[in-house]
């Protein structure tokens, strides 16, 4: 039996839909190759044809039609990357249950909120597990107790800033990890000040070493590594300006206590 056309409206709403995911996905620190993947999936799902699609890290344009149509074309400015596996999963399940229903285009919209929310966890836990992963590092190279007191509270300090404001609008994640590392590393020079803390810099390492964006990082080497040179370079240069955000925090730290 002949498939059923998509409409004007009814393209066009696909089209609204699968920009706004692909947006999701890129936003979610999914990698290029999966955003192509997941639009591309979507058009094969509702009988689009000659799909196209423009990306960069924070750029999206996609275009396609259906049968006997001119072309739809969607953009999306992509907003800042903040990395959630958790909300990722979700859109990713989404996927899933949408190739296996292919349900009506005016309902995609709404079930992508729902999606995005997904069964993610709690903030103070994200900050917690971080917490027992440096704080296990601080053993493994020989730091104290008191190390490990000054590494927990720099690691809270500035991971619950950055989970916390982040999502405000109009913040930069960058000036909110700079703001959180300079915070943390205030509180070391303290400590070494008063002759609690014997060493800061090793509590500064250690706490930066669980702010560097390690997905992000992986994802521009994995696309200069495909060819796609420009798109990778541009992932690195902002996971780049993010760790040196992070450096500059605690730099500032020392300057003024030193």
């Amino acid at each position: 039996m002949e498939e059923k056309r998509l409409t004007r409206s009814e393209t066009a709403a696909v089209m609204d839909f699968t920009a706004t995911l692909g947006e999701a996905v890129l936003i979610r620190g999914g990698e290029l190759w999966r955003v192509e993947e997941v639009i591309n999936s979507i058009f094969c799902t509702y009988g689009l044809k000659d799909g196209g699609i423009f990306m960069l890290p924070h750029t999206l344009i996609i275009s396609a039609r259906s049968e006997g149509m001119e072309p739809v074309i969607r953009q999306k400015n992509v907003g800042e990357i903040i990395v959630d596996m958790e909300e990722l999963s979700g859109l990713t399940t989404l996927i899933h249950r949408i190739h296996q229903e292919k349900p009506a285009p005016e309902k995609l919209m709404g079930m992508l909120g729902n999606a995005a929310k997904g069964d993610c966890y709690p903030a103070i836990l994200k900050i917690c597990g971080m917490a027992i992963a440096l704080l296990s590092l601080n053993y493994l190279i020989g730091g104290n107790l008191m190390d490990a007191v000054f590494i927990g509270v720099g690691i809270v300090l500035v991971m619950g800033l950055d989970m916390y404001l982040s999502v405000i609008p109009g913040t930069r994640k960058m000036a909110v990890s700079a703001a959180g590392a300079w915070l943390a590393g205030m509180i070391d020079v303290i400590g070494c000040r008063m002759g609690v803390l014997p060493d800061p810099y090793h509590v500064m390492v250690v706490t930066a070493l669980g702010l560097v964006p390690g997905i992000p990082l992986i994802n521009s080497f994995r696309e200069m590594l495909c060819g796609r040179v420009l798109c990778g370079g541009l992932l690195f240069m902002q996971a780049f300006m993010g760790v040196l955000a992070v450096v500059c925090g605690f730099w500032v730290a020392l300057a003024i206590g030193y």
